[in-house]
């Protein structure tokens, strides 16, 4: 009797799964630290300043520390994580620690 067995597994499966998604819901739910952004002048007030207020008011356990800069960032040395700067006076760039 193939169905009820594969009908077993399908359930415990149903439930693992249901099971990852929870505890990944409830990480995402709990996002803290630190994330350290850098940012040319050009944008700090249009662009930027919006965003960290959206962002800090959705995890406000979380805390952000943000570099208005023109020079361009090491970000592994500095422990930056997010970097956006100007190239060509028209072109915004953005990288992030995880690209590096």
């Amino acid at each position: 009797m193939l169905g009820p067995e594969v009908l077993e597994h399908a359930q415990h499966t149903t439930e693992l799964s249901e099971a990852v998604d929870n505890i990944a819901s409830n990480h995402l739910s709990n996002v803290s630290g630190v994330l350290r952004l850098a940012a040319p002048p050009s944008i700090s007030d249009s662009l930027l300043a919006p965003l960290v207020g959206a962002f800090q008011a959705s995890y406000p356990t979380s805390a952000l520390q943000v570099f208005i800069t023109d020079r361009i960032v090491d970000q592994i040395a500095e422990g930056v994580d997010l970097c956006s700067r100007s190239e060509n006076n028209s072109k915004i760039r953005r990288s992030s620690r995880a690209e590096s």
